[in-house]
């Protein structure tokens, strides 16, 4: 089978809304390159403020590809005409199936971050003198999480400064995993994550034992709740959509506050489970929230100070923000 991959280099504002058109018309992944120079040989590269993004999608090429593409051509025209960042032309090429599945592994290189912090993309070769570097081998699969996201990029600087040695975790929406082997190799002692992703799932149990900390993580394909009761719950992903309240004869599987909770998702989200973070977080714990817009930081925060955090410290990456809250 071959494959038609679709590229479209864009203003950093521009890349919310051309990821979000290029995801719903070819329904098979999309690539976020952000651009960057390398450094080292290769072994680690440094982000380009202001330059612009490349965002790639994945098309089946059958006899649909060429109207989907006429329908992303004509999307392109009404996001340029809405001025929401520079897009550029859309760029097309044939791919065949084997080269699909290894083509976005060229996007990711060997990346430092903070001061001990490596990722290394399993395909890559790293090595080095420093000692006490916390090494974190990724296969990120189509899963959320490389490092090369300045959300992704903020929390794990985060997760140095905050977590300590003993420290229990709770990742939400983990994603590929990696913010969970962050906090594990820089010395907490157990992590919980999860996502309503089956294949965020998938790549985040991998990775564990990639990093040989499968004892130290724990993945569920589920979503988190504070239900009626007061109870912290790990609910049935499909269970989280609507307003209705939650069965009775649903199977609770509670879950104990911890000292750090990481949620990298979105500032509507987290505001949204502002209450429910509150809870998962020990007094005493902190709380770290990435993916938040700069625009939409109110948002966020409003309900986190609502809920009872305190604001603790900011990380600001261009339009991107990370949030450390304490809990008293």
């Amino acid at each position: 089978m071959q494959w038609i991959e679709i590229k479209v280099e864009a203003h950093p504002e521009a890349v919310d809304a051309l990821s979000e058109l290029l995801s719903s018309l070819t329904q098979h992944g999309v690539a976020v390159q952000e651009p960057f120079a390398l450094e080292d040989d290769g072994q680690k590269w440094t982000h380009i403020p202001n330059a612009p993004v490349t965002v790639c999608g994945y098309l089946a090429a059958d006899e649909h590809s060429d109207s989907i593409l006429l329908r992303i051509e004509e999307a392109l025209w009404y996001l340029r005409s809405i001025a929401i960042g520079d897009i550029g032309v859309m760029q097309t090429r044939t791919i065949d199936d084997e080269d699909w599945a290894e083509t976005w592994k060229q996007y990711f290189h060997v990346t430092r971050i903070g001061r001990k912090i490596v990722i290394k993309p399993s395909w890559r070769e790293f090595s080095s003198d420093e000692p006490d570097l916390a090494v974190i081998e990724l296969d990120p699969g189509m899963a959320f999480g490389t490092g090369t996201h300045p959300t992704t990029r903020m929390c794990l600087e985060a997760i140095e400064d905050t977590v300590r040695a003993g420290d229990t975790v709770i990742d939400v929406g983990c994603g590929s995993g990696i913010l969970s082997l962050g906090a594990i190799k820089l010395g907490a002692k157990s992590a919980l994550g999860f996502d309503i992703s089956s294949v965020a799932v998938r790549a985040a149990q991998e990775n564990a034992q990639l990093n040989a900390c499968e004892n130290a993580i724990t993945v569920k394909h589920a979503a988190i709740a504070l239900l009626p009761d007061g109870a912290l719950s790990l609910i049935a992903p499909d269970l989280t959509q609507g307003e209705d309240p939650l069965p009775e004869s649903v199977t609770r599987e509670l879950v104990a506050p911890a000292n750090v909770v990481m949620a990298n998702i979105i500032a509507r989200v987290i505001a949204e489970l502002a209450e429910t973070l509150y809870a998962a977080t020990l007094p005493g714990g902190k709380l770290i929230t990435g993916g938040v817009i700069l625009d939409k930081e109110h948002e966020a925060l409003d309900a986190l100070l609502q809920a009872g955090f305190t604001l603790e410290k900011r990380y600001v990456d261009g339009d991107w923000l990370t949030l450390v809250c304490a809990k008293a």
